[in-house]
């Protein structure tokens, strides 16, 4: 049976599926959580430069749209390598199966050529049989085409030979 690369979940002992689902789970909340600090960052940004740009807070509030940009930016960082790590997971997972589908192909083609094969060498024993009964019959035939032969000259020697011993007698 050839799986395909829909069916890689049922390829998966329980333990696989469990740790690839804890794995997604993972991802998914570490990827939130990056995104959730990218929003608070872009927004802290933006209400610390309209805080300093209407003169309103502590002289403090002036570092928010310098810092909360870079952290902004590490963020975005972190949330791309996640999602690059998923995916080298994933293309791992469906080279996998993939290696995997591949050998059972290779198997069942193996398996054929072993049945073509067999049924070629059958084929060949009754051609190889059938050749030699096609020597045998050619054989008999020309044994008997000789033996048909030989009868004839033998009658033909034997009438002669009557007529020579009739000739002989009768003079």
């Amino acid at each position: 049976r050839i799986v395909g690369a829909g069916a890689t979940s049922a390829n998966r002992g329980p333990s696989q599926h469990m740790s690839s689902s804890r794995d997604d789970a993972s991802f998914g909340f570490r990827q939130g959580l990056w995104t959730v600090v990218d929003v608070l960052a872009v927004l802290g940004a933006v209400g610390g430069a309209l805080a300093v740009l209407l003169g309103v807070g502590a002289p403090s509030i002036l570092v928010l749209p310098i810092i909360l940009p870079i952290l902004s930016l590490v963020a975005a960082f972190n949330r791309e390598g996640l999602i690059a790590e998923a995916s080298r997971r994933q293309l791992s997972r469906l080279s996998k199966d993939l290696f995997q589908a591949e050998s059972q192909v290779l198997k069942s083609a193996k398996v054929a050529i072993d049945e073509v094969r067999e049924e070629m060498q059958a084929q060949s024993a009754g051609a190889k049989k059938l050749s030699s009964i096609e020597t045998r019959l050619s054989s008999l035939e020309g044994s008997m085409l000789s033996a048909g032969v030989l009868q004839g000259r033998c009658r033909s020697s034997l009438e002669g030979s009557m007529l020579s011993a009739g000739v002989l007698q009768g003079r």
